[in-house]
């Protein structure tokens, strides 16, 4: 029995060293890289956040930096062309009871892909400069929450599970996917073909007074309104089509059993 104890001492301290569960900065093996340097060969920059409270920041340097206040651990790696920031809760700390912070700062003259995950947690990203655009931008929340402030994009790829989105100020294209979830997006300017679908969730989509665009839209049991006045205009049937300006950017619409309502 006392061999047995040994050599079960032995094989968990050996575990602690080499996997730090607990993400020890103390452990040699387990340290964790708390910022990269962002290069000319870096397009892309990844943020995947569970149940931590995130602020992003922005700053005129030239690094991915990650800084964590309370419970858990956090990581900043680079693999070839992208930077990693990921979160690693303490297996001791609960949601609710969990008031940890984390603050990234990503570097102001990065413009290529930016990609946002959050879990049950919420995300800021709000800043006071003119608008920071990205070649690509990918949000995906699931129970959680991500708001976004002045942020411009080539195209934008939002995915809602039960969570909510909030948009402000954006400009670019979009495709936004709503489950049972919530998302609020504001257009400060429509910049390319654009598309919607909701499940049993709600969406509102804020468009500027002059934008020029051509709605599609299709519902089942769910409810398209658009307020805006529109030209050639056809509604019934679960069909919602018109044309506002010039109509040049499509926007395709599909609505399930939720709610889309376009202003």
């Amino acid at each position: 029995m006392k061999r047995f104890l040994i050599v079960l001492a032995i094989v968990v301290a050996a575990y602690v060293i080499f996997f730090n569960p607990f993400r020890s900065p103390s452990l040699w093996f387990g340290q964790q890289r708390t910022s990269e340097t962002v290069t000319e060969q870096v397009e892309n920059v990844e943020i995947n956040v569970g149940s931590i409270k995130t602020e992003v920041v922005l700053d005129s340097g030239n690094r991915v930096k990650a800084e964590l206040r309370g419970r858990g651990s956090v990581s900043v790696r680079r693999t070839g062309e992208s930077i990693n920031v990921q979160t690693h809760p303490s297996p001791f700390s609960w949601q609710w009871w969990n008031h940890s912070k984390l603050i990234i700062t990503l570097p102001r003259s990065y413009a290529d892909k930016l990609q946002l995950t959050v879990g049950s947690g919420m995300l800021t990203f709000n800043h006071d400069s003119s608008a920071i655009n990205y070649r690509t931008l990918q949000v995906n929340v699931s129970s959680g929450s991500v708001q976004l402030n002045k942020v411009s994009s080539d195209r934008a790829q939002l995915k809602v599970h039960s969570g909510s989105l909030n948009m402000d100020h954006f400009s670019g294209a979009f495709t936004a996917q709503v489950q049972s979830g919530k998302a609020e997006i504001d257009l400060a300017k429509l910049k390319g073909s654009s598309s919607v679908s909701v499940n049993s969730g709600f969406a509102h989509v804020n468009l500027p007074d002059h934008a020029d665009f051509h709605l599609k839209g299709k519902s089942n049991s769910g409810l398209i309104r658009c307020t805006l006045p529109l030209k050639e205009k056809v509604s019934g049937n679960g069909v919602l089509n018109g044309v506002r300006g010039s109509g040049k950017y499509p926007i395709d619409a599909t609505v399930n059993s939720g709610l889309l309502r376009i202003e």
